[in-house]
């Protein structure tokens, strides 16, 4: 009997993820009695990925062999100290990756700061089939 591998891929692209970091803001004993309904949060800290390339695909039967593999690429991760807005951008900058030379042998070749792969192999049955 033949059997159609279950196969899938998805591919997923996102522009830009942004996350911001607040801190409990701070106020004195006098303020905290007077805004005991209302709590007040300061931004520390807004980090930043660019350019998040994702592929998955899986390849086989579940009564037989199953191959699961996924990319991922990210074009830039930035993170800046937003407690003094006075600085200019680049003293408050705390973390930049940038891009790195394209990857060979990636799905889509092009520049990234990071890369991750990761292949699972999962052997259900010993039998041979014309699809695998």
């Amino acid at each position: 009997s033949f059997e159609i591998p279950e196969s899938l891929q998805v591919s997923v692209n996102i522009e830009k993820i942004s996350a911001y970091f607040l801190v409990s803001a701070d106020l004195t004993e006098s303020k905290r009695a007077t805004l005991l309904s209302r709590r007040d949060r300061q931004l520390a800290l807004r980090a930043d990925i660019q350019d998040l390339d994702t592929q998955m695909v899986q390849r086989g039967q579940s009564s037989g062999r199953l191959a699961r593999w996924i990319e991922c690429t990210i074009s830039t991760v930035s993170a800046w100290n937003m407690q003094d807005m006075k600085l200019p951008p680049s003293m408050r900058s705390v973390l930049r990756l940038s891009p790195l030379d394209p990857l060979e042998g990636t799905l889509r070749q092009r520049e990234v700061c990071l890369f991750f792969a990761a292949t699972t192999y999962e052997i259900n049955s010993h039998e041979k089939k014309p699809t695998d």
